[in-house]
């Protein structure tokens, strides 16, 4: 067994070795260069104004139910993406009123 290294494996670790993996540090003309800003204080995010949001709730019928589950399905096998149910609803509310104003109408 080697008396420099005590487990037996390899050859020992040299100081200078350690040093070739580590980030070289800055001199003393850099550190007195470069101000102390530890008292700035960091920003804050910009916080986005909430949405008022109008809470409805809506009895559906069975089939209605399944109408909108069947169309949230196709939607996402087409698209990869969720289809909020509000957005089917407010697209059947819409072509609604525009049959009914040309029923009214004609």
């Amino acid at each position: 067994m080697n008396p420099s290294t005590p487990t037996g494996l390899g050859n020992p670790i040299f100081a200078g070795k350690r040093s070739l993996f580590q980030p070289p540090r800055p001199s003393v003309e850099q550190e007195s260069s470069q101000p102390n800003n530890s008292h700035i204080r960091q920003k804050k995010k910009v916080v986005k104004p909430l949405v008022k949001r109008i809470r409805t709730t809506t009895e559906l019928t069975p089939q209605a139910l399944t109408v909108i589950q069947e169309i949230q399905q196709r939607h996402r096998l087409k698209t990869g993406k969720v289809l909020p149910v509000w957005k089917i609803i407010s697209q059947a509310v819409e072509q609604h009123g525009q049959a009914l104003g040309k029923m009214s109408q004609g």
